[in-house]
């Protein structure tokens, strides 16, 4: 059998990647530095005999950054720009190769494409266009809808998708504060707390999601204990639970860092904050998984849920259908990194 070498590629910005559709997407500058800074965190959880690529010659300049890069030295992965990905590829035949980014999205496959890597590496356009459509927001309604049936006792506040500043209004009428959301965003940008009346700024914002992205997501805002995530990946249909992870965020939601800890210690946390936590919500996430995505996506997932400060579960807040900061906590704490 061949050797097979994962090429693992940081591309944080797979979910607006997703937004700009069949386009190009050109990263702003904040971006394009976290990409380079943080372009070896890969290392964190790639075998021994696979690569990173990278988009940039620009080395690290902080210390988790450089962390990550010594990782990759220290366990001899090799690492490749993306301009001679395709000469390096070439130099080994007898190797069997496997593209796997942080996400895919139509703008990395133009740039593979034209640093002129085999089709056959790449995710189609047909599977893109099925991976934007459930990377929408609105999987989590459906999601959300499902896994109140299954849990008909638990107190689930469906999420809901609005189309005019109108809506936002009536939203904020009805509950007091919420978290209005782009429907492709990640680590808690592209989210607006609100509370109160929305003010001209706030209809704003929302005028100019629905805008650029055709809606907005209204979700009911909770005073948060505790945030984590189940973590997994779906292949051939299914869905296998790799482990829970937990996160910190900051008041207006923004990812702020994971705990890396042993999966027993996670659990009890999870547990000390919620008294309706079980394995069953991880069966129904299973079951749930196996019916609406894995049948139509391979890849890592990861659940984000919330423990409120009066105990209740919200089993999913989003759905992100890439790598995740949990997945290399995970990593990281099996390898003691």
């Amino acid at each position: 059998m061949p050797q097979t070498i994962d090429i693992h590629i940081f591309n944080p910005e797979t979910d607006y990647a997703l937004a700009a559709g069949n386009n190009a997407y050109n990263p702003p500058a904040r971006i394009i530095r976290l990409r380079q800074e943080l372009a070896f965190l890969p290392s964190a959880y790639a075998a021994d005999n696979d690569w990173i690529m990278t988009f940039d010659s620009v080395p690290p300049t902080s210390e988790e950054g450089t962390r990550y890069r010594d990782t990759a030295l220290k366990r001899g992965i090799m690492t490749v720009n993306i301009g001679s990905l395709k000469e390096e590829m070439d130099r080994r035949p007898s190797s069997s190769f496997r593209i796997t980014p942080w996400g895919w999205n139509n703008s990395l496959r133009i740039a593979l494409e034209k640093a002129g890597i085999d089709e056959k590496y790449l995710k189609s356009q047909e599977e893109i266009t099925t991976l934007r459509f459930l990377s929408h927001r609105r999987t989590c309604i459906d999601f959300q809808k499902r896994f109140r049936t299954l849990f008909p006792n638990l107190d689930i506040h469906v999420a809901q998708e609005i189309f005019t500043p109108e809506e936002a209004i009536e939203f904020l009428s009805s509950n007091g504060k919420a978290y209005f959301k782009l429907p492709w965003s990640s680590s808690g940008r592209g989210i607006l707390y609100v509370e109160g009346e929305a003010d001209g700024k706030t209809l704003e914002w929302i005028a100019g999601g629905i805008r650029r992205q055709g809606s907005v997501m209204a979700e009911h805002a909770f005073h948060r204990r505790l945030d984590f995530a189940t973590e997994w990946v779906c292949t051939d249909g299914e869905a296998f639970f790799s482990g829970l992870s937990v996160f910190h965020t900051s008041p207006d939601g923004r990812y702020a860092g994971n705990v890396t800890a042993p999966q027993n210690e996670l659990n009890e946390m999870v547990s000390e904050a919620s008294g309706e936590w079980s394995g069953r919500i991880i069966d129904a996430q299973k079951t749930i998984l196996q019916s609406m995505i894995a049948p139509r996506y391979s890849g890592p997932v990861g659940i984000d849920m919330l423990a409120t400060a009066d105990g209740h579960i919200n089993p999913c807040v989003e759905i992100n259908l890439r790598m995740t900061m949990g997945m290399v906590a995970l990593a990281r704490q099996k390898r003691n990194l």
